[in-house]
């Protein structure tokens, strides 16, 4: 539920955010509606030899080649010329006359013959010439998508900050929400995805996230046309993307056997033979797709492929949480079932595998008795690059999981198995900044008036209590734990936030649930929440309870703002509330 309820917020958030960039900033109403070239103000073309989409004529301004372009003002002389820049360069681009719903376009020299489309980009007219998913070696890199909702629905970009992607990867075994973009108020942007190889990216395209693969080194760009129900991309290795938004596969027949094995309706021992069928039936689904469009690119076919073994994987591992285990360790019938067909079928590079990230490090900890995840990886003869990425993955999440380093002999048994360089460098550096984090802790002391609250049992008096001396003063309240993913996630972008309400002097008052207190400490400060006017409290687990049940925060994280006098205005989930409470204080 936390996990459905967090994808919505976090589809509003991206898709109510603003900001400008300084590449984009020609947002005048008015500016390029008055165009020569009447027949064609608002159209999308695609390329007739390639099927690509080309090129995005619009009052905005034109879309071409993965960028925005504006007008030129006063330079289009003939109703067949355009002339545009994108604040760097100029090019021309000429029209040819409309006919049987195609033109010819001359644009900076080179001849297109275009056909105009709405909705989604059709079917490609060849074979793709791109057999396989870009494989760097598994070295650090990004994609660039610059991006475009367009007539979005949800209107007031500047009530809201930025657009979201989620790169899941092996190594971190979470979702980086390291990669944010300013908005602009057209709902423009360009974001850097940071890769490592190609890789499954959460993008938020129209209504919904989709899960697509972005290869390092290239360029999209997304147009998300509300008015015309249109998602599009354009630019090299953009055709798998188009793809996969048209032709999705829904394989309900594994859906049905999670929602069974999360209800424990399911014989684990009969797991297997429930499985196969299923992962089969959805594969036919697949052959179908190619039997009808035998054009479709093999990218596809590999990423649908690709999806499903993930899916299949995830079943597999919350197979594990059911009351029919007395010992994290698989059952032999699930054991014969991951080495005989699981794992054979992993395809290459393995960081296209989204689920996976959190599904087979689980898996190979626990996949025969007394063994450790080293051992379990040589009985299955892993190549070394898996090997690599599963390894990292449980170093990393040791790290994690514990706030505390890996010891030497531990850290050298990591240096001999984990061959790519960057994955064991990420290990090291995470080893060396918790050293010194904890020695910190050691001497730190959360800033914090001293407040008695001993002994009070009622959580709302608890907390009037902690925001007494506020009085006269906004006061922010974030509930939190160390043990919860999303408010470590949120708490990230305090520093930001804080900027946008300085003018409002706020307080904030950070309370903490059922938090160690040396994980609390050290969590302070590697998110910086340090400054004079934050304060931290940490409950202990009854007064938690009686808070978290007096303010009704059934889902962490959760904020709280109270007015200059003392009155709760504001009860959310969602991080962004706090920014439209503010925005709309007279």
């Amino acid at each position: 539920m936390l996990g459905k309820m967090r994808n919505l917020i976090l589809g509003l958030l991206i898709i109510l955010s603003t900001l400008e960039i300084n590449a984009m900033e020609s947002d005048k109403d008015d500016q390029f509606r008055n165009t020569s070239l009447i027949e064609m103000p608002n159209t999308t073309w695609r390329d007739d030899k390639t099927g690509d989409w080309l090129l995005g004529i619009y009052p905005e301004g034109v879309v071409y080649d993965c960028q925005f372009w504006n007008y030129v003002e006063g330079a289009q002389k003939n109703d067949n010329e355009l002339k545009i820049t994108n604040g760097k360069k100029q090019i021309l681009i000429n029209v040819g006359v409309k006919k049987n719903g195609k033109r010819k376009f001359v644009i900076n020299g080179k001849k297109y013959s275009c056909s105009v489309f709405t909705g989604n980009l059709p079917d490609y007219p060849k074979k793709d010439k791109e057999q396989d998913f870009v494989d760097n070696g598994y070295r650090v890199d990004t994609a660039t998508i610059v991006g475009w909702m367009r007539y979005s629905p949800w209107s007031n970009y500047k009530a809201h900050v930025n657009y979201t992607t989620f790169c899941a990867g092996f190594v971190t075994n979470t979702y980086e929400v390291d990669c944010f973009s300013r908005i602009d108020s057209l709902g423009r942007f360009i974001i850097k995805v940071p890769l490592l190889n190609s890789s499954s990216v959460q993008v938020y395209a129209g209504y919904y996230p989709f899960t697509l693969p972005l290869e390092p080194g290239k360029t999209y760009y997304m147009m998300n046309d509300f008015n015309n129900h249109q998602t599009i991309f354009m630019g090299d290795g953009s055709r798998v993307l188009n793809e996969l938004i048209n032709n999705p596969i829904v394989p309900n027949e594994l859906y049905d056997i999670l929602k069974k094995i999360k209800g424990k309706q399911v014989d684990i021992d009969k797991l297997p033979s429930m499985l196969e069928p299923a992962w089969d039936s959805v594969l036919g689904k697949i052959a179908d797709v190619s039997r009808a469009k035998p054009k479709i690119s093999s990218r596809y076919l590999k990423f649908m492929r690709v999806a499903i073994h993930g899916l299949v994987s995830s079943i597999v591992y919350e197979s594990r949480n059911t009351s029919h285990y007395s010992s994290n360790i698989y059952k032999p019938s699930i054991r014969d079932f991951i080495v005989g067909r699981l794992l054979p079928d992993l395809e290459k590079p393995y960081t296209l595998w989204d689920k996976n990230g959190k599904s087979l490090p689980t898996i190979m900890r626990y996949l025969s008795p007394g063994k450790t995840t080293l051992e379990n990886l040589t009985l299955v003869n892993a190549d070394k690059e898996l090997r690599s990425l599963l390894m990292a993955t449980e170093g990393f999440f040791w790290q994690m999981s514990h706030q505390d380093t890996l010891r030497e002999s531990k850290l050298k048994m990591y240096q001999t198995e984990i061959s790519i360089p960057c994955l064991l460098k990420k290990l090291e550096t995470k080893n060396n900044y918790l050293e010194n984090l904890i020695e910190k802790t050691k001497t730190y002391h959360p800033l914090a008036d001293t407040i008695n609250y001993e002994g009070i049992t009622d959580g709302e008096e608890i907390l009037r209590k902690i925001i007494a001396p506020y009085k006269g003063r906004y006061v922010i309240v974030d509930f939190w734990g160390s043990w919860c993913g999303a408010c470590r996630v949120d708490m990230k972008q305090w520093k930001q936030k804080k900027v946008k309400y300085f003018k409002y002097d706020p307080v904030y008052i950070f309370l903490a649930f059922d938090t160690p207190d040396k994980l609390w400490k050290q969590f302070i400060l590697d998110l910086e929440l340090t400054d004079k006017n934050m304060y931290h409290y940490n409950l202990s687990k009854d007064q938690g309870r009686s808070v978290r049940n007096a303010y009704k925060a059934g889902m962490f994280p959760n904020y709280l703002i109270f007015d200059k006098e003392g009155t709760c205005k504001s009860n959310n989930n969602d991080f962004n509330s706090i920014d439209f409470y503010f925005n709309n204080l007279k």
